[in-house]
């Protein structure tokens, strides 16, 4: 099985972002805008691919999900529930 350059690039683009992600050494937004510049950039995703993808409902919803979250943790509900569940 042979891989295009573009296929390695991406693939290599993909696993250095999840490895970022997992160090946790920058923040998810900014490792993934990044990955997704980069790709632009080198010419494997066109801008209308690009915006096709940020169109799709389920990255809206995971969207939705990180505001959601940042609330409850900046609340401090994540954190009582935390103590609620350890006792």
């Amino acid at each position: 099985m042979e891989f295009s350059n573009e296929a390695l690039f991406t693939i290599a683009v993909v696993v250095v972002a999840m490895g970022t992600l997992v160090l946790q050494r920058f923040a998810t937004d900014l490792v993934l805008m990044g990955a997704l510049t980069l790709l632009l950039i080198s010419g494997v995703l066109s801008p209308a691919q690009m915006l096709e993808g940020l169109s799709n409902p389920g990255l809206a919803t995971v969207g939705v999900l990180f505001v959601v979250t940042a609330g409850l943790v900046g609340t401090g509900v994540t954190r009582q529930i935390g103590e609620w569940f350890m006792g």
